[in-house]
């Protein structure tokens, strides 16, 4: 196993943002051991249907028409393309797919198309971060963050954080030191998280160089610096946090420290751990957070689905709905102009990867639904109890379920229409200074 206590790099260039201190090996082989029990992987997707149902009712606006929607995620998975819904199983029974149904490609309002679509993003991440490699070159990842409170409006921190940015890489700093050390280009990723300070967007870019950099700590304090310069500059930050700011707002990683982040790339905690999801609900569904506790947009859909409480439940609605609304037409990756192309990496957008319906695994066809049985599925909201049976036991299997749900349950939505997003309004969330959850 490869070391992670990376003797020659200072103090300072050690991550302090979360990055977990493990290989890119022992990640691979932790995935391969869970996702090797079929059940914990349909577990896993079947909570994914479950979020995506609960972030389309936040999302939907009962004021505009079904084909006037905002947030294409209201009718993901859920709208046909024609006339039947078409049922696929792998063979071996561990996964199952339906076809004919519309995609949203969003990843930051939907859990169903963001797995796929960042598994598609993180493959070619990965292939590019080989390549490079392989041609004598380093990749380093630069996390950028700023300090933040629960009062802060989540769309005006990131319109600094892109000011911000956008200085940081136009700054002479920057281009000397990158200059230096030849910098190809980069790729950043934009993320969020929530916690007892709000939503804490931060981002992070593999820069793809040559090597070097890491043992070079005067030019790592020159580019921490002038970030915190720059914080203060555009409002995300201030003289009397600079110690904060200096441990924590800019931090630089190497080596291995690249690769486990493309492995961990857009993996939800718990989408690995489905085989604990009664302790996982039980964890994310708490009240009282830490300061060292942060939630994923998605688990915050979970806690906002486990919360009983009204009142911390509305709440939680409106956190999700700003976010969503914030994040709206953004950018998960931004590439740097000609990077794919330098590296090798084929031009797909989000929507493309989403709506790619070619199988992964040997697999057979079961026949397929019409518009009656869709509905009856979408009125139970049983998309996920349909993917688990329709893998381990074929049609037979979901013909069963279908008798289940006409004979013996009632329906429990009446579609698009039935929103969640009545409990975002009970309290007035968006009224700033707000109160902490």
């Amino acid at each position: 196993m490869i070391s992670t206590d990376r003797p020659n790099e200072t103090p300072a260039a050690r991550p302090v943002l979360g990055i977990a201190a493990k290989t890119l090996h022992a990640a691979r082989t932790a995935k391969k051991a869970i996702f090797s029990n079929p059940d914990a992987a349909l577990a896993a997707k079947s909570l994914r249907y479950t979020l995506q149902r609960a972030a389309a009712g936040l999302l939907f606006d009962p004021a505009r028409p079904i084909s006037e929607q905002i947030y294409r995620v209201t009718g993901c998975h859920r709208d046909r393309k024609g006339e039947k819904v078409g049922l696929y199983r792998a063979i071996d029974g561990s996964d199952s797919r339906i076809t004919g149904v519309v995609t949203c490609g969003s990843v930051w309002h939907c859990p169903v198309c963001a797995a796929k679509v960042t598994e598609a993003r993180r493959i070619e991440l990965q292939a590019a971060l080989v390549w490079h490699q392989q041609n004598g070159g380093e990749a380093y990842l630069m996390t950028l963050t700023h300090p933040h409170t629960f009062d802060m409006r989540l769309a005006d921190q990131l319109e600094k954080q892109a000011d911000a940015r956008q200085r940081f890489k136009n700054c002479r700093t920057f281009k000397r030191v990158m200059a230096k050390y030849g910098r190809l280009g980069s790729v950043c990723s934009l993320e969020t998280t929530y916690g007892v300070n709000g939503h804490h967007p931060h981002t992070h870019d593999l820069i793809f160089a040559q090597p070097g950099l890491m043992n070079d700590p005067r030019a790592i304090a020159e580019l921490r610096a002038e970030w915190i310069r720059i914080l203060i500059k555009v409002g995300l930050g201030d003289s009397d946090k600079s110690n904060d700011m200096h441990a924590h707002a800019f931090d630089l990683a190497g080596g291995n420290f690249a690769a486990e982040y493309i492995a961990k790339f857009g993996r939800e905690p718990f989408w690995s751990e489905a085989h604990e999801l009664t302790k996982s609900h039980a964890k994310i569904g708490q009240r009282t957070l830490n300061g060292k506790t942060h939630f994923t947009p998605f688990q915050l859909l979970q806690w906002y689905l486990n919360e009983k409480d009204d009142e911390e439940r509305a709440k939680l609605a409106g956190a999700f709905i700003e976010y969503a609304e914030a994040f709206q037409g953004k950018r998960m990756l931004s590439w740097s102009p000609g990077l794919k192309e330098k590296l090798h990496v084929e031009e797909l957008t989000d929507e493309e990867i989403a709506a790619d319906e070619s199988p992964k695994v040997e697999e057979e066809g079961c026949g397929d639904l019409d518009k009656d049985q869709w509905g009856l599925i979408l009125s139970r909201n049983a998309r996920g109890e349909l993917l688990t049976v329709l893998a381990r036991n074929g049609r037979e299997g979901v013909d069963a379920l279908l008798y289940d749900l006409e004979h013996n349950r009632r329906p429990t939505h009446r579609g698009a229409s039935d929103s969640h997003r009545a409990w975002a309004t009970k309290l007035d969330y968006y009224s700033y200074p707000k109160k902490a959850a």
